[in-house]
């Protein structure tokens, strides 16, 4: 089976690059379950930036890694690095910092956008109504269910809060 780690592409938000390449380093260094964290920070950063597009297709691209490492057998992680790497982002992060606008030559200064929250999800098929999926917000370190699939929900709504209802 061959897994591949997707690299950063011309029009990459620094921030990023910056997930992409530290999990690509991780990657190659056998550690696959520190690195898909990685890609998936790298979805949520661009996700927060309005880069839905880019946010979509890393966000794919981790959890089919995560779905296709789940039947080969890989060494435990470190404690000390595992412990490390939990406590330095959430799987339910908002914002790590307001996004910084980019200038480019000739283009006029867009305003920042809202972030937008992304959530770290379990979701399934409903037995009774096969139209409508169940899905159930996962905490830190929390396992996906049996017979469910990992996913990440990103609100299209600038600032909305998927948490609470609508207003």
């Amino acid at each position: 089976m061959d897994l591949k780690f997707p690299e950063s592409e011309k029009g990459d938000l620094e921030e990023v690059v910056s997930a992409l390449e530290t999990g690509l380093g991780l990657w190659k260094k056998g550690e696959r379950l520190d690195a898909i964290r990685w890609l998936q920070k790298a979805a949520l950063k661009a996700s927060q930036c309005g880069q839905m597009r880019r946010a979509g297709v890393l966000a794919g691209a981790a959890g089919q890694l995560n779905s296709q490492l789940k039947g080969i057998p890989m060494a435990s992680p470190d404690r000390k690095t595992q412990a490390h790497f939990d406590s330095d982002f959430s799987d339910t992060t908002i914002v790590d910092r307001a996004p910084q606008p980019v200038a480019v030559p000739g283009a006029p200064l867009a305003a920042p956008k809202q972030p937008r929250q992304s959530l770290r999800v379990a979701v399934e098929r409903s037995k009774t109504e096969p139209d409508v999926l169940l899905v159930k917000v996962l905490e830190d370190g929390q396992s996906t269910p049996p017979g469910a699939h990992e996913a990440l929900l990103v609100a299209l709504e600038a600032g909305a809060d998927l948490l609470k209802p609508k207003k």
